[in-house]
């Protein structure tokens, strides 16, 4: 899944399973990094409870596993999203972590 920052929207993914993975890609997700193998890297994924905590967390991907919206966090722990926003909803919230994320050039 990529969407880009300027086009940030509430897109569904249905039928996530543990072994699927989403794909981020940093042309479209610039504050990211990852690492040699494509994961992304320490510190830039959280689960969070509510879209409050998620635009104040350092993370720049924070995931809501009660209500399976997934958010990105551009600017961290400074209020707001930057140019982030929620970015997906996961149906049927899915137990996620950093596994569930591939970053890509």
């Amino acid at each position: 899944m990529g969407v880009a920052p300027s086009g940030l929207g509430d897109n569904l993914i249905q039928n996530f399973e543990a072994e699927d993975s989403i794909v981020l890609d940093t042309s479209l997700f610039a504050a990211l990094t990852s690492t040699v193998d494509g994961a992304i890297a320490t510190g830039e994924f959280t689960v969070v409870s509510s879209a409050e905590e998620a635009a104040l967390t350092e993370a720049k991907i924070a995931y809501s596993s009660a209500t399976g919206a997934l958010y990105y966090n551009s600017d961290g722990m400074t209020d707001g999203f930057g140019n982030g926003a929620q970015i997906a909803t996961i149906e049927g919230a899915p137990i996620l972590n950093m596994d569930s994320f591939t970053v890509q050039a």
